[in-house]
Parts: C-alpha cells; structure tokens; sequence
C-alpha cells in the first residue's frame, strides 16, 4: 500500500492556516511516513484485506484518509466538511466515482444523509481526527454524535478518534481551537461503552507538542507552552470498535 497522499502538489498545511498551525510539520506530505494520523488510518486499514468504504469527517483536504481510494478503486472515501472544497484546496476529479466530498456540519446537520446520496451507505472506517470529538463538551451532545458515528458504520466496523489526554476541561488555544480533555478512562464508560468497546488505545499513534523554546524559533505549541510549563499537549488515538 502506497505511503503517499493524494496529490503532493497541493498547497502545504502551513500556507493553508497563514502559520497559526506552525509546529504541525506531521502533517505535510513529505512527512508523511512521520504522521501519526496516518499511521493511525492505515493501522485500522490493515484490518481489511479487501475493498472498504472510509468516512472523513473534518476531512479538510482528504490527506490522512484519502489515499484508500487512492490505492484502490474498488474502496470508497467520502469527505465531510462544513468549509467548501475550494477553500480547503480538495480537488476531486469527476471521474473518481469512488472518491466525494460533502459540504455540511456532521454534528449538527441532520439532513446531511437525506440531502446525499454518497451519505446514504454504510462504512468499515469513520474517521474524527480533530473535528467534533475535540470539541464536545456536553455528555448529551457526545452521545447523540455517538449514535449518529454508528448508524454509519458496518457490523465490525472502527471508528477513529483523535483526543488531548489530560486532566477533566475545556481550553481555547491561541488560535481560536476549542479542545476538550479526556481522562483515557472515559472511553469505556457511558456513552462510548453504549455504542463502542475500546479496542486500542495508542501512543504510538499519538504525539506531543514541544514547548517553546527561544532556541527553537520554528517551533510553536498551540497552547503556549514554554519549556518547563507542568501542562502540555499530548495526542492519542482511540480505536473504536463497533459492538
């Protein structure tokens, strides 16, 4: 399976987010072997010997998840993001039938599936890594978005995740991001055990941000951290299976 993202002209993560992401260097392509998200994608990919159908949601543009379809034109990727394809730099040629994109908010758009056909079908992978789940803070809301992930999966199904780990709470990093801290324990109490068992729970998929460090001018937390601050960043994955 090809290590590589869809189109490795598009425009680099940094000149997308004008630097606000600065120490996100994981996410450019030819960092690639070095992202743990797509590690986490292809980890669970794995799993599959044959075609399957992958579900982005946040996808912006398609980098971690889409290369699936990529590899193989019997497998299906579908997008979903609330900002439109010429924003984000997505580029789908109409004659990727197996490849679509959704404008919309999966959270809060009900009428997302009824809207779509490419929404009306069930999925091996859902993918959320650093979309919604980040940012739910209400038990009510995470449930509701629980049972929405698991109407679209199929029987054995995954679901990946993407959360801070860290103590109970809300913050607003500098950029404006919302994040919400998890204890790793939560995942298998309600409402996650009403809907999915943990299947793995991962640092190897996971990574830190460094603290600021004068020494250090390219490297920026989004939180900033200074080196020696108690409270950092630290990003795991959690691989949901369906029950």
């Amino acid at each position: 399976m090809s290590n590589k993202f869809p189109d490795q002209n598009q425009p680099s993560h940094e000149s997308l987010y004008g630097g606000k992401h600065k120490g996100d260097t994981w996410t450019l392509s030819e960092n690639f072997d070095k992202n743990p998200r797509g590690a986490a994608i292809q980890f669970i990919r794995n799993k599959f010997s044959g075609p399957i159908s992958v579900l982005d949601i946040g996808c912006g543009k398609g980098v971690n998840t889409m290369w699936v379809a990529k590899d193989d034109v019997q497998s299906n990727w579908v997008g979903v993001d609330a900002v439109a394809p010429d924003k984000i730099g997505i580029q789908i040629p109409v004659e990727n039938k197996n490849v679509a994109f959704v404008q919309g908010d999966f959270l809060h758009d009900d009428s997302l599936s009824a809207k779509n056909l490419e929404l009306q079908q069930q999925f091996e992978i859902v993918v959320d890594q650093g979309a919604a789940f980040v940012e739910i803070d209400d038990e009510v809301v995470m449930s509701k978005y629980l049972a929405k992930i698991a109407r679209y999966l199929k029987t054995g199904g995954y679901f990946i995740a993407l959360t801070v780990e860290g103590k109970h709470g809300t913050t607003i990093w500098p950029d404006g991001r919302k994040r919400v801290f998890h204890d790793l324990s939560d995942f298998e109490k309600v409402p996650f055990s009403e809907y999915f068992e943990v299947e793995k729970v991962t640092g190897n998929f996971g990574y830190s941000y460094l603290p600021e460090d004068a020494a250090l001018p390219h490297v920026k937390n989004p939180m900033g951290a200074k080196t020696g601050d108690e409270r950092q960043v630290v990003m795991v994955h959690i691989f949901f299976k369906k029950k």
